[in-house]
């Protein structure tokens, strides 16, 4: 056999690659789409677990907290004094207190669920939660003070930008989980 025989015979390694490229492609997809069904699978099942376990309990503890902070508009508006207007920032302060309560447990779930990204979500309300309680009582304390209905207002209004925050919070973890 002659060089050139031997050299016809055989295949240069671009045509290999002309040979082997129309076989690798599509096994090549076909693992890049079994890779990705997998993630999107994974995804699927931390968003479903993540909104039936975690985000219900905070949604009905925020709509609780909601309800409270538009009480504690309507009583900074009402045009009661006195005694009545004790009582009803009485009736505020305990719908604060348990909703916040409430939504202190839901994000304690959160906290401890691993459907949900960091360990820091008791702490985004913490500490609003507590300067409300502290403007409430600060409120029931003083009777006569002019300024009462003004902190209730402001009370009102710092419960509903950290209720914002949270519903914010738990809208980008599911846009994380849908990722």
């Amino acid at each position: 056999m002659t060089e050139q025989e031997v050299a016809s015979a055989t295949l240069s390694w671009w045509q290999y690659v002309l040979f082997l490229a129309p076989h690798i492609v599509p096994i090549s997809l076909y693992f890049l789409s079994r890779q990705s069904q997998k993630r999107d699978r994974r995804n699927n099942a931390k968003l479903h677990q993540f909104q039936s376990g975690v985000q219900s309990e905070i949604d009905h503890s925020l709509a609780s907290l909601k309800a409270a902070a538009s009480k504690l508009k309507d009583v900074a508006f009402a045009s009661r004094t006195g005694a009545s207007l004790t009582r009803d920032i009485e009736s505020c302060n305990e719908a604060v207190v348990s909703a916040g309560d409430q939504l202190m447990e839901a994000l304690a779930t959160a906290d401890e669920s691993a459907f949900a990204d960091g360990n820091d979500w008791v702490q985004i309300f913490t500490d609003t939660y507590d300067q409300c309680l502290t403007s409430i009582q600060k409120a029931l304390s003083s009777p006569h003070d002019p300024k009462r209905r003004e902190i209730l207002q402001e009370t009102a209004k710092m419960i509903e930008t950290r209720i914002r925050f949270v519903r914010a919070r738990v809208e980008n973890q599911i846009m994380d989980c849908m990722k």
